[in-house]
């Protein structure tokens, strides 16, 4: 009995100590595949490199909708193409720092605009770079306001040869009824308290009066 004891004890021991064994050949597996992806996703930087800069569709403080959504719709193929503002102004800015970096490539093609805000904050960092003594250079196909926006901080833009340039300007144009009003024998009552009250001035003026032109001008 006590040899029978001693086998099973000894037989237990030996499969505790395979299954430690197994245990620990498995981290290991897991770490090298962990250190492994790490460096794939790595790259070095050489000596002398250029930062590319693609933003794709809109510019955002902040992306919409939750995580969870966004993988799901993007899972389904249906995901709002978005771009995240400080991801782009953060790489600028680490990279006008870096010295193995000479150059920013910005590639507006896929670019579909922002806020004058957004654009702004884009621009400042890109201004920013140029400050350190660095090329910026602007490409694409085609360059609506808002994509000319940011390619006008570059040193150099280039534009295909087939591509177009679409300027609208930022010129307020508003529409004066009071006359027509008049006419047709329509009364307008207002009642507004404080003098930056213009949106029913397009109804009793005939012109924009000085604190609507000051406001738009702000």
């Amino acid at each position: 009995m006590s040899l029978l004891r001693a086998i099973l004890y000894g037989l237990w021991r030996g499969l505790d100590g395979l299954r430690k064994f197994l245990h620990l050949l498995l981290l290991l597996v897991v770490f090298g595949f962990v250190v492994g992806a790490l460096r794939v996703s790595m790259p070095s930087v050489p000596a002398k490199a250029a930062l590319l800069v693609a933003p794709e569709g809109t510019l955002v403080e902040q992306l919409s909708g939750d995580p969870f959504e966004r993988a799901l719709d993007e899972a389904r193929g249906q995901g709002r193409s978005e771009t995240l503002l400080w991801d782009l102004t953060d790489s600028i800015r680490a990279a006008a720092k870096d010295k193995r970096i000479a150059v920013l490539a910005v590639d507006l093609e896929k670019f579909e605009g922002a806020g004058q805000p957004t654009l702004e904050e884009l621009a400042r960092a890109i201004r920013e770079f140029r400050a350190a003594g660095k090329k910026v250079v602007a490409y694409g196909t085609e360059f609506s306001q808002q994509r000319y926006y940011v390619a006008a901080q570059a040193d150099e833009i280039y534009l295909d040869p087939l591509g177009f340039v679409l300027l609208d300007g930022y010129d307020r144009y508003r529409m004066f009824f009071k006359e027509a009003l008049d006419k047709l024998g329509v009364d307008i009552n207002v009642f507004r308290v404080g003098a930056f009250k213009s949106a029913v001035e397009t109804y009793t003026r005939t012109d924009m009066s000085p604190e609507d032109r000051e406001e738009s001008r702000a």
